[in-house]
């Protein structure tokens, strides 16, 4: 099936349907063959116009598009989105799913924010069991975060990957409510405490930019320097990366570009950083 049928549109697209049993696959859904009524055709060898019944998809290409799924879709359009892209999944890479069932060994360990448009497998282009995975708000690592702090030691520990990679991004919420002066009345005002406590190491360097998303961008980036730097401190970490050369990166993702910058490197900051948190020497 084409790459490029992954919505629904009302504008003639190469449309190849794939018949499996008694459900028909249409990009992103599954519908049963007794729902054809709802589907309104206008066939033409090789190309076709199609509208899918918004009773059974919850959602209109027109108010969609390009998402695959909507806030108005209902659990089945989860479940049909699911089959669909699994079925894919079995065509491009039959062998990922048997491989899934045995066990996981991914290679990187990655800190991410829970924003929507930064998915670690989609900007990787990385398939299930690779890439072991926290996210939060503002891809904040602490140490009194014990959710992210258990994950770093069973990623490197238990998982054995080989690199930790901490990625914020551009335009990002937590960083815009650091930047705000506004309380959120609740746990979020605790959450973005470091991130505000990063704020004010470098105020002066914040101040000077004027432009808005620029600035955001500027503390996101900061705040990841800030995370590796927790990353680097933790005792997995310091074990993992004196014996078997385990290595943290910072990255940030551009959210309109689609691309990563590498903001972080090994310098003095972490050589000082080794020699002090390093308990496994002489």
């Amino acid at each position: 099936m084409s790459d490029t049928l992954h919505t629904l549109t009302d504008t003639p697209v190469n449309c190849n349907l794939e018949i499996a049993k008694n459900n028909i696959l249409v990009p992103g859904r599954i519908l049963n063959k007794l729902r054809l009524g709802a589907f309104q055709r206008n066939t033409r060898f090789g190309n076709c116009h199609r509208r899918v019944h918004t009773k059974y998809l919850g959602m209109t290409s027109e108010t969609n598009k390009p998402f695959t799924l909507s806030k108005s879709s209902t659990i089945e359009d989860f479940e049909a989105a699911n089959k669909a892209s699994t079925d894919q999944l079995k065509v491009s890479k039959p062998e990922i799913l048997e491989i899934s069932g045995k066990g996981q060994s991914p290679h990187t360990l990655w800190i991410g924010c829970s924003d929507s448009r930064v998915n670690e497998c989609t900007v990787l282009g990385c398939v299930p069991g690779e890439i072991f995975t926290v996210r939060n708000i503002g891809n904040v690592v602490t140490t009194g975060d014990l959710a992210c702090i258990s994950a770093i030691q069973f990623a490197i520990e238990s998982l054995k990957v080989k690199r930790v990679v901490v990625c914020g991004h551009t335009d990002c919420g937590g960083m815009w409510g650091a930047l705000s002066s506004n309380k959120a009345n609740g746990p979020l005002d605790n959450w973005l405490l470091p991130v505000r406590n990063v704020r004010l190491e470098h105020l002066d360097e914040l101040d000077a930019i004027t432009d808005g998303p620029q600035k955001n961008a500027k503390l996101s980036e900061l705040n990841v320097l800030h995370s590796v730097e927790v990353v680097r401190r933790h005792p997995s970490f310091v074990k993992a990366h004196r014996e078997s050369g385990v290595e943290v990166y910072g990255l940030l993702y551009d959210v309109k570009t689609g691309y990563l910058k590498q903001v972080s490197s090994a310098g003095e900051a972490a050589r000082k950083i080794e020699e002090v948190f390093d308990l496994g020497g002489k």
